[in-house]
């Protein structure tokens, strides 16, 4: 009788193509892995790369306030100066750049990395300082001396020409109502937003600089920004007029920074500044100090309202946006500094500290 003999040699077959399986599986999700790996690698390397050119970025404008006279030699005897000069060559120094751009192209082969810079320096002391303003322990707004205009009559006002601005409704009301229901200062002025009527300004909080206007969308050229109308941080509750902030100008109806006027600013402030005074009267001194800025008449603003301008030029804070660009990743800061005063060795000498910093 014949055996019948079963071949199984077939298996070998399965085996192969099972083990190709496996290794195409595996390889495949390893590549895969890589190609995430490399890309997202490069990112976190860029991200930290443009936040640490950001913060770099404090550091002009700090060298920038900070400005300090030549230092005399030894055998030098110092020299009959002008009382205001240190201010009429800080105001050189800071005016032509205020509210605008200062752009710095890095290149590889010189600073070690491509890359964009973007600084701009801004003052809280052209700001309204609502903390200054309104007695929160007795919820109403601070008096003031006889015969000046209420701050709510200029709240009022400032209220009325932001809602044309930026098309909002019942600011004042919304405002008022806010800040009667505050039993402490305000820590940040972002807390506004809570209130609806605020709700305006929820893509227009930080102050954002002329560019190209080739490149500006034709609604940032009016709009005004709410931490660069109102603040928590200047020292004195006026404002002082060599410094307002854009958005300030913009709702007095003041001519307001321009992309590429540097340059321009640089000469009518090297000839104004030569009528500086530390201490100014603006019914007599608006035309010859401030009119050649802002192109604009004292009795052309609101009534009264140079009742809130600082008469003595003394500004301490200021804040910084610094835009950093590695290839397609920007990291944004706003930072609010204090410029500090003190004496060294008999000479006067500036520092600047930082009082609050924001990731935009």
């Amino acid at each position: 009788m014949q055996k019948i003999v079963k071949k199984n040699s077939g298996y070998i077959l399965v085996l192969t193509l099972l083990i190709t399986a496996t290794i195409t599986i595996l390889s495949t999700y390893i590549f895969n892995r890589g190609i995430i790996y490399m890309p997202f690698t490069k990112l976190m390397i860029d991200q930290e790369k443009a936040k640490l050119l950001a913060v770099s970025g404090i550091q002009i404008i700090a060298s920038q306030l900070t400005y300090q006279e030549k230092e005399l030699k030894s055998k030098e005897k110092p020299a009959v100066t002008d009382p205001v000069s240190s201010e009429k060559k800080f105001l050189t120094q800071i005016l032509p750049t205020l509210n605008r751009w200062q752009t710095f192209q890095l290149k590889k082969s010189i600073e070690g990395i491509d890359a964009q810079l973007q600084v701009c320096l801004m003052s809280e002391e052209g700001k309204i300082n609502l903390n200054k303003i309104y007695d929160f322990s007795q919820h109403k707004f601070v008096v003031r001396e006889k015969g000046k205009p209420s701050w709510k009559k200029i709240l009022q006002e400032i209220c009325t020409r932001i809602e044309k601005v930026n098309k909002g409704k019942d600011l004042f009301l919304s405002l008022e109502k806010f800040l009667s229901q505050q039993n402490q200062p305000l820590n940040d002025i972002t807390e506004l937003l809570i209130s609806k009527p605020f709700a305006i300004f929820k893509n227009n909080l930080f102050y954002n600089p002329p560019t190209d206007s080739k490149k500006e969308k034709p609604q940032e050229k009016s709009s005004v920004y709410l931490t660069d109308i109102f603040t928590t941080r200047s020292s004195s509750e006026l404002l002082e007029p060599w410094l307002f902030s854009n958005s300030i100008a913009n709702l007095l109806g003041l001519k307001q920074a321009k992309f590429g006027d540097v340059r321009q600013r640089k000469e009518i402030v090297t000839k104004l500044l030569k009528n500086f005074k530390k201490t100014a009267k603006w019914q007599q001194d608006w035309n010859t100090q401030l009119k050649p800025i802002y192109e604009k008449e004292l009795q052309s603003l609101p009534q009264g309202i140079d009742s809130i301008f600082s008469t003595t030029f003394d500004p301490k804070i200021f804040s910084i946006l610094s835009y950093a660009t590695v290839d397609n990743i920007t990291k944004r800061l706003f930072v609010i500094v204090e410029r500090i005063k003190s004496s060294q060795n008999g000479q006067t000498v500036y520092d600047i500290k930082i009082r609050k910093l924001y990731w935009l």
